[in-house]
Order: C-alpha cells, then structure tokens, then sequence
C-alpha cells in the first residue's frame, strides 16, 4: 500500500479575481497566503497579486509553508503568431 499523504492546493481566485480585478481586490497576497496556509493547504496555483519572478514567488510561499501547485497562462493560438504565445508560454513557466 502506498503510504503517500494526499495534499490540497487551493487558488488565489477564492479571494481575487484575475479576471475583475476589483472583485476580492483589497485582500493582500500576505492575507491570501495566510488564509490557505491556515486552513490546511499545502500549495496554491499563482495569481495576479503574486510577484512576477520565481525567486519572489518562492520567498512569499516558503513564509506560509505552501508549494507551487499550477499557473494559468492563456495562450490565443488561432489569434495571435504561434511563436510569440509559446514564448510567452516559456516564460511564465521559468
């Protein structure tokens, strides 16, 4: 049998919205983070409130204790020039 603890991640979207930014807007990313952290989560997709570089993101979730869970990125593919969404794909995965 596989001993594995089963662990949940939550996203930021349950206190702000991405999408209407005005929705949730004035919870902070340090409340958001806290909020998950103190429920029981152990991880957290990023969300519009998160800092734009890896190291920062690290440094935020490390102070609550929550892992990197997921990321949306939209991607316009039958829009916009391929190559530019899958650079631009890259570097939100870096």
């Amino acid at each position: 049998m596989n001993n594995q603890r089963v662990r949940f991640g939550i996203a930021p979207i349950n206190w702000s919205n991405d999408d209407m930014p005005e929705v949730g807007g004035h919870y902070t990313l340090d409340t958001i983070l806290s909020e998950m952290s103190e429920a029981g989560y152990s991880g957290t997709e990023i969300g519009n409130k998160f800092p734009k570089n890896a190291s920062s993101i690290k440094k935020e979730l490390n102070k609550y204790n929550l892992e990197l869970a997921s990321s949306w990125h939209s991607t316009f593919f039958l829009t916009k020039n391929t190559e530019t969404e899958l650079s631009n794909v890259e570097q939100r995965c870096a």
